[in-house]
């Protein structure tokens, strides 16, 4: 009997210790949540109640943990501030945006100058591009290459206008002038030199040397309306000055061979358009 109350004493003294261990475990996990979410409240009570610590060092430890607490706080609410500081400015944007979307009255009217008909005549007359007229093509002759070259020439030059238009040996060759200065075209871009062939001729002096040019400049503004008139000067400028043959001198998409006139033979200048078709 004895023995059996020895050990009902026994579990309950087992069963109180570990009531007070488990108060000890929720007195510890509150006193961490206190530093956590209450610092430095729950700093100051530990230092406080501390009896080996004098009054002096507890106050300056109070005032230290103030300090420190002021100085953590500064430090987040600095970091908060940069993180968030362009953020409005989107905001006000999209909320702009959204109401010029939702209401077009909201939205600047924007000015468009159009030009006038007689600036845009004006324009064109100043242009040294030929302008090609969006009209239906005259059959002058048979080949398609050939007379698109001859509308889109008589086209672009009016006061100019090709005469004296005849067929050659071939379907693919025809002949015509303009302005004294002869002219044979070839249509090659089904045989081997794929190619628009044009050939002018005019005189032997150095004056109609100097209109076979400016005929010749004409012709390459038609068959190649990318070119500008600084590198067709350029070409023109190293042929005049070397006043010798040269052949296939390659600008853009064409090539030119100059021939000036030499015992007794008139001026040539022949081009080969690639791309025109």
């Amino acid at each position: 009997m004895q023995e059996v109350n020895d050990q009902n004493t026994n579990n309950n003294d087992i069963a109180k210790d570990e009531k007070k261990d488990k108060k000890k475990i929720i007195v510890k996990v509150l006193w961490v949540l206190a530093l956590i979410f209450l610092f430095p409240f729950a700093i100051i009570v530990l230092i406080w109640r501390n009896k080996e610590l004098k009054t002096s060092r507890k106050i300056i430890l109070i005032i230290l943990s103030w300090i420190v607490y002021f100085i953590a706080m500064g430090f987040i609410n600095g970091n908060k501030k940069d993180s968030v500081v362009e953020q409005p400015a989107i905001v006000v944007e999209e909320k702009i945006e959204e109401k010029q979307e939702s209401d077009p009255a909201t939205t600047e009217e924007i000015e468009v100058d159009v030009p006038s008909e007689e600036e845009k005549n004006e324009e064109a007359v100043l242009s040294s591009e030929p302008v090609r007229a969006p009209v239906e093509f005259k059959e002058y002759v048979k080949d398609k290459v050939d007379n698109r070259f001859i509308n889109e020439f008589n086209n672009a030059y009016p006061d100019m206008q090709m005469t004296d238009i005849r067929h050659g040996n071939i379907i693919t060759k025809n002949y015509a002038k303009a302005d004294n200065i002869s002219m044979k075209m070839v249509n090659a871009n089904d045989v081997t030199a794929k190619c628009f062939s044009l050939t002018l001729e005019g005189g032997q002096g150095e004056e109609q040397m100097d209109d076979l040019i400016n005929m010749t400049k004409k012709c390459i503004k038609i068959l190649d309306p990318n070119l500008s008139d600084e590198k067709i000067d350029k070409m023109f400028y190293d042929f005049y000055h070397r006043n010798i043959d040269f052949s296939d001198y390659s600008i853009g998409t064409i090539s030119v061979s100059y021939h000036p006139s030499i015992d007794y033979h008139n001026n040539w200048i022949g081009i080969r358009a690639y791309d025109y078709k």
